[in-house]
């Protein structure tokens, strides 16, 4: 099997597919673009790494770089709230899905051991949500 580019015939270059068409030399006004084409792809990886200064127009100008564009948007107040109404809005998440987990078990589900612990951490739950309500309203 031919390896590092050399044919079975001993020589140098692309290995002869049968039945396919031979290649033949581009025209020689398009000696540079295979160069070209290489600049342009290292040019975009060094893109896509957050490296460079901007896209190389075909003219040889450089545009600036895009802004990048954020997936998840901001929660809406998110920013306006203390760290105590923060703890209240986690408190009221878990005991929203204990709520969840506990009619899955009506329905007859079967829930996993971490499911089970996080249903029997009900009370303390509720006790931490009732002195952080103490202390937004105080």
């Amino acid at each position: 099997m031919p390896t590092n580019g050399v044919s079975r015939n001993g020589q140098a270059g692309r290995r002869h597919v049968p039945g396919a068409a031979p290649r033949t030399p581009p025209p020689a006004g398009d000696q540079g673009q295979g160069q070209d084409k290489k600049r342009k792809k290292k040019e975009k990886k060094k893109g896509d790494k957050g490296e460079g200064s901007g896209t190389v127009t075909p003219n040889g100008s450089v545009e600036p770089p895009e802004e990048p564009v954020t997936s998840v948007p901001p929660t809406p107040g998110a920013e306006q709230l203390d760290p105590t109404a923060k703890k209240v809005r986690n408190l009221n998440k878990k005991l929203k899905a204990i709520e969840e987990l506990k009619e899955k078990a009506k329905r007859g589900e079967r829930l996993e051991a971490t499911q089970l612990k996080k249903m029997e951490g009900e009370a303390d739950i509720r006790k931490e949500l009732a002195s952080a309500s103490l202390g937004v309203a105080g």
